[in-house]
């Protein structure tokens, strides 16, 4: 099964445009609420006024984050990997559990975390400094990884089966 990376990305951008639109408005209406003549303090103790101007300072720089997140995607460079390539930043790999149950996860510069549905299956976005990531950078199709937070008995690897 090939991954339609520009397909993937663009998802992962409309996700992050979504969270964008989201920080944008949150802000806007704590930034409101902090002005408002309503949060003006009334005595020492109502700190409503400053809680509200705290959550947009925020949600401004949340929306900055992502942002720069966005912007990272816009300059990925694609690269198609096949099994003689070393795994890196931009990669789509499927990770077969020793119970045969499969995993897609590609590495993208930033959002890690981020869950996709797409015609392909679930795809999770992890980052070079996940320590998923950083057990996979550098492997090969077939190379065998011990997942992060499992027991590193034998047999409880799971195999990189394919790589795009």
């Amino acid at each position: 099964m090939m991954i339609d990376k520009p397909t993937l990305v663009q998802a992962i951008m409309t996700k992050l445009e979504l969270e964008l639109s989201n920080a944008i408005t949150a802000a806007e209406t704590a930034r409101l609420a902090a002005t408002d003549d309503e949060s003006a303090a009334e005595t020492q103790y109502d700190t409503l006024g400053l809680e509200a101007s705290y959550l947009a300072h925020g949600q401004s720089e949340r929306a900055e984050l992502i942002k720069q997140q966005i912007l990272q995607y816009q300059k990925l460079v694609m690269k198609t990997f096949d099994q003689d390539d070393e795994i890196a930043l931009g990669a789509v790999i499927e990770l077969s559990a020793p119970n045969k149950h499969k995993t897609i996860y590609f590495i993208g510069p930033s959002a890690g975390g981020l869950k996709l549905c797409l015609s392909a299956g679930e795809i999770f976005v992890i980052t070079p400094q996940s320590p998923l990531a950083q057990q996979l950078i550098g492997k090969f199709q077939f190379d065998q990884i011990n997942l992060p937070g499992h027991n590193q008995r034998a047999g409880t690897c799971s195999e990189i089966v394919a790589v795009y």
